[in-house]
């Protein structure tokens, strides 16, 4: 009985966190749309459009997790090769290269692992769209 009832309590935590979790984008887009002028701000600053506009956002999730869900693991891959990668090799090489490296030895390790950064992302990336065997 129990087993039931797990994947429905599920559902129903998921639905009540969609709003808390996605508020910090809304709030991040709404000041985004105020800066970018006037008729932005105007826009934004209805409350019944806000409601529309965070709704829409909503959807265009829903729709997208619904029709684009065989590819979630082509995506997740292409993030981690994108963003995953860099944050790894080549962001704290660059830091290190910036502000401590101070001999030529540090600085070619600090290029290696750029290089080597930059290789790797650009395979992960391909291997998504192209698999190899």
């Amino acid at each position: 009985m129990t087993v039931a009832w797990v994947p429905l309590a599920f559902a129903i935590a998921s639905l009540c966190l969609v709003p808390l979790l996605a508020l910090p984008t809304f709030e991040v887009l709404e000041a985004r749309f105020a800066k970018a002028g006037r008729r932005c701000a105007a826009f934004v600053a209805d409350s019944g459009r806000v409601n529309v506009i965070r709704t829409s956002m909503l959807v265009i999730c829903a729709i997208l997790a619904r029709y684009g869900g065989q590819h979630l693991d082509d995506f997740l891959s292409v993030v981690g090769a994108v963003c995953c990668v860099p944050l790894a090799l080549i962001y704290p090489a660059l830091i290190h290269l910036r502000l401590v490296a101070n001999t030529k030895v540090e600085a070619a390790g600090d290029y290696f692992c750029i290089a080597l950064g930059l290789a790797v992302t650009v395979l992960c990336t391909v291997e998504v769209f192209h698999p190899i065997g």
